[in-house]
């Protein structure tokens, strides 16, 4: 069986239903509009830190860079106001004077040379060379010293000691000299003195030892001493030992060329013949050469110069 209310009652139970849901109805749409807006401010809180860039830093060493490079403009700036200068000039450094050697020294020789007829020039550069020391010990070769100079015309002088190792028979060849106007190998003048008590003049001429001169001025013995004295004028060809003349001859072969001095042996053993020259002197007549540098390499001698005939023209050799 059915309960019923009575149409008042349920009337007004409907009344109240309905007002009750108006009643719920508004609060719950607010409540879900703030949880909307609740969950769509989180969501934009979320993604804020992705979309926002955090504030850039700057780099310090830019930052110098920066300031290097605007320091730098300004000091160009500043340069370039300033007024070009001219360089210092440089002082002159004074260049030393080399004294000239003193040809007080020769100027007796000169003027006594002169006086005999045998030098006609006087004018001419003076030149003391450094002594010279040396040995060979290579028979029948003579062994070459260049000096330095080449000269064509000239007055040498300087004192002579020599000497041999040992009892050698070959004391003809056991020499100490000078070679001159030495146009190459094969084509040169050499005067020499030597221990058998002579002095040689020769010329060696295309390959051949020619003896165009030849005096004795003391006696044989394994040690000598002598005073030397060379003079090449022109043509003319003059030697003096110990202030005589040995030897003067006219020659027309060979004209100027290297100066060396020159040392022969006769014996193969010990230092073979050793020979010294001090004080050297040389007088360059008329004019003064340019130092030069040539090779010296021994020179075979030929034992048998003494027999061959000089191959000069007639007219040139004046004996």
């Amino acid at each position: 069986m059915k309960k019923t209310f009575p149409r008042p009652i349920a009337l007004g139970i409907i009344l109240c239903v309905w007002l009750l849901g108006g009643c719920i109805q508004p609060g719950s749409t607010q409540l879900k509009e703030e949880s909307h807006s609740i969950r769509t401010n989180t969501r934009q809180a979320a993604v804020l830190p992705s979309q926002t860039q955090m504030p850039t830093q700057a780099n310090p060493l830019q930052k110098t860079k920066d300031k290097l490079a605007t320091e730098i403009t300004q000091l160009e700036a500043l340069q370039s106001q300033i007024p070009p200068t001219a360089p210092p000039s440089k002082t002159p450094t004074p260049t030393a004077t080399e004294t000239p050697p003193d040809v007080s020294e020769i100027e007796p020789l000169l003027e006594g040379l002169s006086e005999k007829g045998i030098l006609h020039s006087s004018q001419g550069a003076y030149i003391p060379l450094e002594d010279f020391s040396d040995s060979l010990a290579k028979i029948f070769f003579i062994e070459s010293y260049p000096t330095g100079y080449a000269p064509a015309d000239f007055v040498f002088t300087g004192k002579v000691d020599w000497e041999s190792d040992g009892n050698t028979p070959q004391l003809e060849t056991s020499s100490c000299g000078i070679k001159f106007r030495e146009k190459d190998k094969n084509h040169f003048y050499i005067a020499t003195l030597n221990l058998d008590g002579t002095v040689d003049f020769n010329v060696f001429n295309g390959g051949r030892w020619v003896n165009v001169g030849y005096a004795f001025f003391d006696k044989r013995s394994f040690h000598k001493t002598a005073s030397f004295t060379l003079i090449a004028e022109e043509d003319w060809v003059t030697i003096l030992v110990d202030g005589e003349q040995m030897i003067r001859k006219q020659l027309q072969t060979i004209r100027e060329g290297d100066l060396s001095y020159t040392i022969s042996s006769g014996i193969n053993t010990g230092f073979g013949t050793r020979c010294k020259i001090s004080s050297p002197q040389l007088f360059i007549l008329n004019q003064e050469l340019p130092e030069i540098e040539v090779e010296h390499t021994p020179t075979p001698m030929n034992p048998s110069w003494e027999t061959q005939t000089p191959e000069i023209p007639s007219d040139g050799l004046n004996i």
